[in-house]
């Protein structure tokens, strides 16, 4: 019920072997691009994607950050954010670090010098919710802990987005709704 207010928003697209199940029409990729068409005249959105180990096809894994953060007058300035997303389609395979991509990108976004000061940070995730790297369900529920304090420390809402029925909505339910963000679910 509050008005809104500018905000600054991380993207972060996963790119892992695991999506071309979950996720195999590339809806995450569509809604990234309806996402940037909606920003209002004071927001700003940051594009990344996330993916390790062979065959991770991303130019920087674990994380590949598409640097500056952009307003709506940028976001299709070359290479436009919309380029980016068309070339993503074509670039899936690897393991998923969730959430260590997911504590990476919280720093960036928290100490990003470009935005505005006191604007609303956040990083919305388009991912089926499971992380490879963390050693089984009580190992990765520990580190999701970590990565939510870590986000609510640095002052970062979390959004969680799962497509389809193939996702893990405890991990998803839990980043969203221990940040004050969201999880949304899209079949």
């Amino acid at each position: 019920a509050a008005p809104a207010e500018p905000y600054a928003a991380a993207l972060m697209l996963d790119q892992s072997g695991s999506i071309a199940t979950s996720d195999p029409t590339g809806a995450r990729l569509y809604s990234a691009k309806s996402f940037l068409d909606g920003l209002g005249l004071d927001d700003w959105a940051l594009l990344s994607a996330f993916a390790d180990g062979l065959p991770a096809l991303i130019p920087t894994p674990p994380l590949a950050v598409y640097e500056p953060f952009r307003d709506s007058t940028t976001v299709s300035d070359p290479v436009s954010y919309y380029d980016t997303l068309d070339s993503l389609a074509t670039l899936v395979g690897g393991d998923t670090p969730l959430y260590e991509a997911l504590d990476s990108l919280v720093g960036q976004v928290a100490a990003d010098p470009s935005l505005p000061v006191g604007i609303a940070k956040s990083v919305i995730i388009f991912t089926d919710g499971d992380d490879t790297a963390c050693g089984g369900t009580l190992a990765c529920r520990t580190t999701r802990q970590a990565s939510i304090a870590n986000a609510n420390t640095n002052g970062v809402r979390i959004f969680t987005i799962g497509l389809t029925k193939q996702v893990n909505f405890e991990a998803l339910g839990e980043l969203a709704s221990g940040t004050g963000g969201v999880f949304l679910f899209a079949e």
